[in-house]
């Protein structure tokens, strides 16, 4: 059975054998090794990666060969204060790891185990996005590859994107006015409407409904590109929003 990366509820304790089984495989997208760890931002970075990336497990006190170097009772006690200060302090949203410390003949490992993260994406203090490549980890920094994060996370939709280089002249007419009266039946404040669309589009040009977009969002976050209200108002109130 492949390896999950993070204990399951239940699990029974992991004993030397098969730490050093684990170990013996060396580091991969599910397994990191670290001797040791005094910096809060390192072990955030961990984190954030694992969650990003499938959940996996962090072994301190294991060298990069997977040779056991071992912790000391103080250690173990100072890296469980770092780890929780990283988890919660230096993590955005938080996250919540695992520990369980196995005993060996050159000392302790703990085994942090993270598992797959909810509500990706994680970021550390600096606001950078991790994930595991390969047996590292990267931040990311190509904007497509972060904006396919956030739409997978369910933060960005690519119908609430406002739609660069149009202006209120793109807004077809007779799409806008058919959505409109078959979404909210109010035929007669469909001038008002585009009257004051175009008015205010004047002034903010990529924040308008265009040809380029036959979509029109019933509900949107508060990412929307264009929200005005009627009188009376509609309920819920009108939005609207450009690919």
């Amino acid at each position: 059975m492949r390896d999950k990366g993070f204990v399951p509820k239940g699990r029974v304790a992991m004993n030397e054998a098969e730490l050093l089984q684990v170990l013996a495989r060396g580091e991969d997208s599910l397994h990191q090794f670290k001797r040791d760890a005094t910096n809060a931002d390192s072990i955030a970075a961990e984190l954030a990666a694992f969650a990003n990336s499938g959940g996996g497990r962090l072994f301190l006190g294991v060298g990069d060969d997977g040779s056991v170097t071992g912790l000391d009772a103080a250690a173990v006690r100072r890296l469980n204060q770092l780890l929780g200060n990283a988890a919660t302090q230096h993590v955005r949203p938080p996250v919540h790891p695992l520990t369980e410390n196995v005993q060996t003949a050159n000392g302790i490992v703990m085994v942090v185990s993270v598992p797959d993260g909810l509500a990706k994406p994680y970021v550390d203090h600096q606001g950078r996005i991790w994930v595991k490549q390969g047996a590292d980890k990267r931040h990311v920094t190509a904007r497509e590859e972060m904006q396919r994060m956030f739409q997978r996370a369910g933060l960005v939709r690519a119908d609430v994107v406002p739609v660069a280089g149009t202006t209120s002249a793109d807004i077809d007419d007779k799409v806008f006015q058919t959505y409109f009266n078959r979404r909210y039946g109010e035929s007669g404040q469909y001038a008002e409407f585009l009257h004051l669309t175009k008015k205010r589009g004047a002034s903010a040009p990529h924040q308008v409904v265009s040809r380029k977009s036959v979509y029109f969002p019933e509900t949107c976050q508060s990412s929307c590109t264009f929200r005005l209200p009627l009188r009376p108002v509609p309920s819920p109130p009108l939005t609207f929003c450009a690919l």
